[in-house]
């Protein structure tokens, strides 16, 4: 199917993308600005709460909310950034309903989750920070108004060396399922966006494997019982022959390209698979059968790099509705980031019971740095300052040559004459410095020497061996694979890889790096 050509009337785009790492952006506010959606849905943040700096979680003219892993750090996340224009009407943090009770603003709707899902499994699922949800009010065309709900997951992936993390995976799914139905019959709309973690046909993927084992994996079956099938447009029955439900999702990009091949979100860069577009389609966008009725398109932006996946667009052909006030789960709601949160200076002093007026007197003084009380401990620093600054060296010193003594420096300031008159004067040392020349020009040869001997065994690093197939210089690599050659170095092509048939991939040169 050819790019629709309505894309200039759109009125709302929604972006989902796996960042790799959210520190990684120097500039939030350039990035968002320059994606250009309502609607960013980020996963694999990879932050915690502690870590994420005003700049990152206060973007001028967007609201953002967030979900940190609480097991370990540096690891997952998801944050969900939305346009003024686009406030959610609510907002909560992770699938169970656990992370924030009782909040009046929460999106609601858990359906069997109780009934489904032990307490502690419940914890468990949404401890790792891997999803926001947001619900949002739109206005169609017709001028009528309608509710979506927009889950941005990044669910986990099977790691195939941990049993398991597949046991895990697919209870997270079935606990994403069992929310997203329980929406559906509340009467909202519902949007799956962001890192599946599964290629759903063989088309998906860079090569295609035996297709009884392909469609036998559990994560796909659970998402070919999510998806309703897609054929040139039409929505037709199952990949399983079921007629297809009114809770079945669509695969956006496959309704509008259901035969586009090549079409990847996810490469391997360890080794440069993105050169040669070796890789799988793992980042979706799912809408239920009315949503795609208001879609416009569903692209693949694989030209814009700066992490392992690239984004992916929804556009839609209505317009957001405002919020009229961010939900509590915004990060404009963080006490860190509302300057309410308590000075650095109360975790070392006594902490005494005051009035407020006292309490407010007190955070002024230490808002202009004059508090009374302090004066002491003040004067006290400046003091141990004032000593540190007289005994410490600079670190400058520390790379200046040696001072010469005070005999050396007499001598070469000396005129030739005067040598000869203060060597004669001096003849008692005289067989002393002459030792002391000899010594001198003695260690001047002995680190010559050794200079030339360092030489001869540092000649740096061997040149690289040419590969085979392209006669280019390759690249060293190391196994990582436990077993015998664990840890042993190799050369190999340093093209990226890619399909066999691709002159532009690697070849299959490969040789041991000689031990040194």
């Amino acid at each position: 199917m050819e790019q629709t050509i309505c894309l200039p009337y759109a009125k709302m785009k929604i972006i989902s993308w796996n960042i790799n790492g959210i520190r990684t952006v120097k500039n939030m506010k350039e990035m968002l600005d320059g994606l250009d959606a309502d609607i960013i849905c980020l996963q694999e943040t990879k932050v915690t709460r502690d870590m994420i700096d005003e700049p990152t979680a206060l973007v001028e003219g967007y609201n953002a909310y967030f979900s940190f892993s609480r097991v370990k750090s540096g690891y997952s996340g998801v944050a969900t950034y939305c346009r003024e224009r686009a406030t959610p009407i609510r907002a909560e943090e992770g699938l169970s309903g656990t992370l924030s009770k009782n909040v009046a603003d929460n999106v609601g709707c858990l359906g069997d989750i109780e009934i489904l899902f032990s307490p502690q499994e419940l914890k468990r699922l949404d401890s790792e920070g891997r999803a926001i949800i947001t619900q949002h009010k739109f206005k169609r065309k017709d001028g009528s108004d309608g509710l979506v709900t927009l889950f941005n997951v990044y669910c986990p992936r099977a790691d195939p060396e941990k049993p398991e993390r597949l046991d895990f995976k697919l209870h997270f799914n079935k606990l994403l399922e069992t929310r997203v139905t329980a929406l559906r019959h509340s009467g909202s709309h519902v949007m799956i966006v962001g890192d599946i973690n599964i290629s759903h046909r063989q088309i998906d993927r860079c090569e295609n494997v035996d297709e009884v084992e392909f469609e036998e994996n559990p994560a796909r079956q659970w998402l070919n019982s999510l998806l309703i099938d897609t054929l040139k447009g039409e929505l037709s029955k199952t990949c399983l022959g079921e007629e297809a439900s009114e809770s079945k999702l669509i695969d956006s990009f496959r309704y509008f390209y259901p035969h586009k091949d090549n079409s990847f979100t996810c490469w391997n860069t360890k080794i440069n698979a993105r050169a040669t577009n070796y890789g799988s389609r793992i980042d979706y966008i799912f809408v239920d059968k009315v949503l795609i009725q208001c879609m416009v398109d569903s692209l693949i932006l694989c030209d814009i790099e700066g992490s392992d996946h690239c984004p992916v667009m929804g556009v839609f052909n209505f317009e957001p509705v405002k919020g009229v006030k961010c939900p509590s789960a915004s990060t404009k709601n963080y006490p860190e980031f509302t300057g309410v949160q308590q000075k650095l200076s109360c975790f070392f002093s006594k902490k005494l019971e005051c009035s407020p007026e006292q309490e407010q007197k007190k955070r002024k003084h230490l808002d202009s740095g004059s508090n009374p009380s302090d004066c002491k401990s003040g004067s006290l620093i400046k003091k141990l300052k004032s000593q540190s600054s007289i005994t410490q060296k600079q670190i400058s010193s520390f790379f200046q040559k040696a001072s010469l003594s005070e005999k050396e420096r007499n001598s070469c300031q000396l005129e030739p004459s005067e040598c000869q008159s203060v060597s004669s004067k001096s003849s008692g040392f005289e067989g002393e410095e002459r030792n002391d020349t000899e010594s001198v020009v003695e260690k001047v040869e002995k680190s010559s020497s050794a200079a030339s001997a360092w030489k001869s065994m540092l000649t740096g690093p061997r040149p690289l061996p040419m590969c085979k197939g392209h006669l280019e210089p390759c690249v060293e690599r190391t196994v990582k694979k436990k077993g015998p050659n664990f840890n042993r170095k190799f050369y190999a092509c340093a093209r990226g890889e890619g399909s066999k048939t691709d002159p532009r991939a690697r070849c299959d040169h490969f040789e041991w790096a000689v031990k040194k």
